[in-house]
């Protein structure tokens, strides 16, 4: 999308300055983007959503500009290319907080369309722990206006992570979309790679999103419980309809799940390392996978 600078203002702070170029031909359309990012980010305030101090078009040179706090850490898709698989402990844990940024952002009516690991900042805060952002709103969709940029039958998002009704028609998704994207975030950090990756070409690894059975979990990382495999899983039921419904939802299975320690989990940096080999020769009884999220209630 452009340029992201760190600098200083007038009263000495150091932000974060993000400015579109505007040299391709599809300048319009990106611009376009751009500012309806900045319109949502500045609307959007969550602990877990990144924020937007200001925002404007540069009068000299016309470009686009978002001014953001300076953000200190490094992204889950740099930290799973270092350190993979995670503790289910902190997978969960990260997953809760992105959760509840997720949720602020749907009770607005926005749809972010791109939940990967790299669009979750591991924030280092004053006191040594790490928040979890939500960034990049580059291809979100606004639900209380028409969205006149997204074309119908359009792909949009990144493949690994999109939802089979996104991948299929990103104009006409609702909700649950990022919740199986995040479910495809947590699938990666809990088994040390994506579900689907050895496709071979990106169309074809969107036809096995569109047709194939996600893998079970626990046929990659046999260690995970049965009732983490289990909420992996209802995130990533094919049918919207049938998958789990909401973040919020997510956040109270998440509380039911871990005895209600998620929420009060203290991510550190020294937390984020590669789950000991000695975890991962564990082998935990197999779940049954729920085929609904009712599936999941009732069991």
């Amino acid at each position: 999308m452009g340029s992201v600078y760190e600098v200083e203002r007038d009263d000495g702070v150091h932000v974060a300055l993000k400015v579109l170029s505007l040299t391709k031909s599809n300048a319009e359309e990106r611009r376009a983007r751009f500012v309806r990012e900045a319109e949502i980010c500045a609307r959007l305030h969550h602990p877990n959503l990144v924020s937007v101090l200001d925002h404007g078009i540069d009068e000299a040179s016309g470009e686009p500009f978002l001014v953001m706090p300076l953000l200190e850490g490094t992204d889950l898709g740099e930290c799973l290319a270092q350190e993979a698989p995670l503790s289910p402990e902190v997978a969960v844990a990260i997953a809760y907080q992105a959760a509840k940024g997720l949720q602020a952002a749907h009770d607005q009516g926005i749809i972010h369309r791109d939940l990967k690991p790299s669009n979750l900042f591991l924030r280092r805060s004053e006191n040594a722990n790490i928040d979890v952002l939500i960034t990049d709103f580059g291809l979100a969709k606004d639900q209380t206006s028409l969205d006149a940029l997204t074309r119908s039958g359009a792909f949009m998002g990144t493949a690994a992570y999109v939802a089979p009704e996104q991948a299929s028609n990103a104009k006409h998704v609702a909700a649950r979309a990022d919740i199986w994207s995040l479910g495809m975030t947590l699938y990666h950090m809990l088994a040390g790679r994506p579900a689907f990756t050895q496709a071979g070409s990106f169309v074809a690894l969107v036809l096995q999103i569109t047709g194939s059975k996600v893998p079970e979990i626990q046929s990659i990382a046999p260690w995970i419980a049965p009732d983490l495999a289990r909420l992996v899983h209802a995130m990533l039921v094919r049918d919207p309809d049938d998958r789990l419904p909401s973040a919020s939802e997510l956040t109270l299975s998440i509380d039911l799940l871990s005895g209600g320690t998620a929420s009060n989990f203290q991510l550190t940096e020294t937390s984020l390392q590669t789950l000991p080999q000695e975890a991962r020769a564990a082998i935990a009884p197999v779940a049954t996978l729920p085929r609904s999220f009712g599936d999941l209630l009732r069991n």
